[in-house]
């Protein structure tokens, strides 16, 4: 019999949910779990493992503390205590705690001149300064005129020489969910309109939700629009409001990132981007994901940008979930997206510290792994050396991992969970055919295993459903 070929090649596409499955193109996939697009092929994603742990409560925030000398500190947070990283372990800088928020009231921080200013929306704004902790301003919060003290704000970041708090909470005004606040130039520790200080509200009922720069521009998320805080160099008022864009908002704060020449955050019901002039959606291959996220814990979205993968990840809450236990990738160079299996709480970035060893390299994989099993590292990568940024995931129990290190989870399996479109090379042309054989091309390996399902129309029991290895001489191997 003959086999007319029907060639699967170059995938870019990704996980797209916009069609019924017969009608996807070929390289596109209706199920991609722990596994992405990359050069044309489908890759497992790497898996993670124990870097320190805190204690037992949520880790809520991981940043890099730097030091005009060129000095850095990883810093850490959960929802009681600040730690810093010694080399080997996570010690408490202050041996109380000093925070009361919960697991959603994550930890936004600024740097300003040798000093590390931490907010969670829910306590005092404090300062780092690399050995002990305090609280900005006077011991009643911003001191900003008369007896009207902020107590609390969602984001505070550095802008033309001025320290801006957003979305405060003070004394006598109350909430002020609209408000930018800024301190006198060059001066954190003054903040009344009388020395320098002075606030601007924007004219809407919305909240502020989110805060961007995109290049020099500082670009507000509302929870329905997209605002500019705009300098107006003017002594007594050197900032004001310009409305960007009413057609969408952010409901998640630290879903907010910027890439490229433009920022993206979650809104209620997609994934927006703003080019500083307009927004749009770009869930258009999966344009109902949004909606998979539990609408009650949609604060919870947490981003981080990976650029050697040319990714942007947002860890979500699914369906029912009350905690952070998938994440959204999203590749930005090819437009494609997937779905990890990772539960994490918050996500940062820490300094390779040395670069990789033979043994440390392999205590990263199980025992017996062959060399010709981790073609996923070569040995002049970048990511490997010294100084290179990793990324870094805290738990709900107080762990932080290494993602995107090893082959397993902590020492468990990673799933891999895969289903293509519904394929019939025919279909346009009202001709039976037959499925004589299938074949992959794959990376060999001497223990790795795949299980592939043949289904029939939309029957959910498969029709044929085979097991192969990777195994085979040379770098790729055929299997049918």
């Amino acid at each position: 019999m003959n086999y007319k070929p029907y060639p699967i090649l170059d995938a870019k596409t990704g996980l797209q949910l916009s069609l019924e499955p017969w009608l996807l193109p070929p390289d596109a996939f209706v199920k991609l779990e722990n596994a992405y697009l990359v050069n044309g092929y489908i890759q497992k994603r790497r898996g993670y493992k124990l870097f320190g742990t805190l204690g037992n409560n949520p880790v809520t925030g991981i940043y890099i503390y730097y030091t005009s000398d060129g000095s850095s500190q990883l810093m850490a947070m959960d929802t009681k205590r600040l730690y810093r990283y010694n080399g080997s372990t996570f010690e408490d800088v202050v041996g109380s705690d000093v925070f009361s928020g919960d697991d959603k009231d994550y930890f936004w921080t600024e740097l300003w001149k040798d000093k590390m200013i931490i907010t969670n929306n829910k306590d005092k704004i404090k300062i780092w300064d690399g050995n002990s902790l305090s609280n900005l301003g006077s011991d009643d919060g911003l001191f900003t005129g008369g007896t009207n003290y902020v107590t609390k704000a969602l984001f505070i970041i550095q802008f033309k020489g001025r320290l801006i708090a957003l979305n405060t909470y003070e004394t006598v005004d109350g909430m002020c969910a609209q408000r930018a606040r800024w301190s006198k130039v060059n001066d954190i520790n003054t903040w009344s309109e009388a020395d320098g200080g002075g606030y601007v509200d924007a004219d809407t009922p919305e909240w502020i939700t989110g805060v961007v720069f995109l290049k020099n521009r500082l670009l507000v998320w509302f929870e329905r629009s997209v605002w500019e805080l705009c300098y107006t160099g003017d002594t007594y008022l050197p900032f004001k409001w310009i409305r960007i864009d009413n057609s969408g908002g952010c409901y998640a704060p630290f879903s907010v990132i910027d890439f490229s020449n433009e920022v993206m955050a979650v809104s209620g019901e997609t994934l927006l981007t703003c080019d500083g002039y307009s927004t749009e959606s770009i869930l258009d291959k999966i344009p109902e994901f949004v909606l998979n996220i539990n609408p009650d814990e949609i604060n919870r979205v947490y981003s981080i940008g990976l650029d050697e993968l040319r990714q942007v990840w947002w860890a979500y809450p699914e369906g029912t979930s009350t905690k952070n236990n998938k994440i959204l990738v999203y590749n930005y160079e090819d437009n494609n997206f997937a779905v990890f299996t990772i539960p994490m709480v918050s996500m940062g970035f820490w300094n390779k510290e040395t670069t990789l060893t033979w043994d440390a390299w392999a205590s990263t994989y199980p025992e017996g792994t062959t060399l010709d099993e981790v073609e996923d590292i070569t040995f002049d990568e970048k990511t490997i050396k010294a100084g290179y940024p990793v990324v870094l995931g805290g738990d709900e129990n107080g762990n932080i991992y290494i993602l995107n290190e090893g082959g397993t989870d902590d020492g468990n399996a990673i799933p891999l969970d895969i289903v293509t479109k519904r394929m019939n090379p025919y279909l346009l042309q009202n001709k039976k055919a037959i499925l004589g054989y299938v074949d992959f091309l794959v990376n060999t390996h001497s223990s790795a295993t795949l299980t592939v399902d043949l289904l029939n129309d939309t029957n959910s029991t498969p029709v044929v459903s085979k097991t192969f290895d990777f195994k085979g001489s040379g770098e790729k191997v055929w299997k049918r």
